[in-house]
């Protein structure tokens, strides 16, 4: 649920310009697509409509990943052990 109110937040700006409307990505040919358009997009010299292409693409592929690829929240203790043992400290 958060991700559908913080896409919110990131795409109303863009609408309230009169900028194109954001269709969601629904199928994962959808996805890939949008995938291989960012990497070109971000390989690309210039800026400008290039650069609001990529934002709109990138917040419509994370939207799509929230739901379809969503990520736990680690277990505390888990957290707590894998620190320590990045720090090189021992239990």
């Amino acid at each position: 649920m958060c991700c559908l109110v913080c896409a919110y937040v990131k795409i109303y700006p863009i609408l309230a310009r009169g900028e194109n409307r954001m269709e969601p990505i629904k199928t994962e040919d959808e996805y890939e697509a949008a995938l291989a358009q960012i990497e070109t997009l971000m390989d690309a010299e210039t800026k400008g409509p290039q650069e609001k292409e990529l934002e709109r693409l990138a917040i419509l592929v994370e939207e799509y990943e929230c739901e379809h690829y969503p990520i736990a929240n680690p277990d505390p203790i888990e957290a707590a052990k894998f620190r320590t043992e990045q720090e090189g400290k021992r239990l």
